[in-house]
């Protein structure tokens, strides 16, 4: 995903109200248009969403300084996302009304996880990144959770190429290899299952170092692997 990389301050005059729909809201349009093509070399067709502004620019401070204030995007209600995979802005919007992320247990997309972790750490967006995080703990130490090989390697490319907040997801992704579930691949220092590319064994072995001592140990809580809450107004 490729998007403004700094979020936009939110006016001095904007406070997140408490979520409600028992009242007429006023709603902002969204574009989302993709770059990447697909395996036939072709562009998904945009997606346009119609979202509640309170409850964008509530759990987001990108949104919230975009749709204040003067902007183009505040006076007309309007935005264009460029270079944002409709499907994975898709699963946001889902999360914003329904606070769960999507997800097929017997085919885990991982690798779609950690695009929409990418995209709520531009969009400023730190519940959501935590639900990811919470639901990538669940994946990799429950037995029902199904990760294919392609795509656990894409999403170990994504997380050290792309990924802007792809700190956080490395070490969640390179702890799963260490004392994850069978599914995520069971991986000790130095050996390798069968089906571990080049690449996913590149990043484990340049990572596994930065793990506190203490994750190599045993299985983390889920608040240990949280992203900190404390001072932000807009969750």
């Amino acid at each position: 995903m490729s998007s403004p990389r700094s979020p936009c301050s939110p006016s001095k005059a904007f406070k997140p109200k408490i979520l409600s729909l028992s009242s007429p809201q006023p709603i902002v349009t969204i574009t989302a248009k993709a770059k990447t093509k697909t395996a036939l070399g072709l562009t998904p067709p945009p997606q346009t969403f119609i979202i509640h502004k309170g409850f964008i620019c509530h759990y987001s401070k990108f949104f919230a300084g975009a749709f204040s204030g003067t902007s183009t995007e505040a006076l007309t209600h309007k935005m264009v996302l460029e270079n944002t995979d409709p499907h994975v802005f898709g699963l946001l919007v889902n999360w914003l009304y329904f606070q769960t992320i999507e997800h097929d247990k017997k085919d885990f997309r991982v690798d779609l996880m950690v695009e929409l972790y990418d995209m709520a750490n531009v969009f400023a967006m730190l519940k959501l990144q935590n639900d990811i995080i919470s639901l990538l703990r669940w994946a990799m130490t429950d037995e029902s959770a199904v990760v294919t090989e392609g795509a656990f390697s894409r999403c170990m490319w994504l997380a050290d190429n792309k990924c802007v907040g792809g700190d956080k997801i490395k070490e969640i992704l390179v702890g799963s290899m260490i004392w994850g579930s069978e599914p995520w691949i069971r991986l000790s220092s130095g050996i390798t299952t069968k089906w571990m590319n080049s690449k996913m064994v590149d990043v484990y072995r340049k990572h596994y170092d930065t793990l506190p001592e203490e994750f190599k140990m045993k299985v983390p809580e889920v608040s240990e692997l949280h992203i900190s809450l404390e001072g932000h107004s807009s969750k």
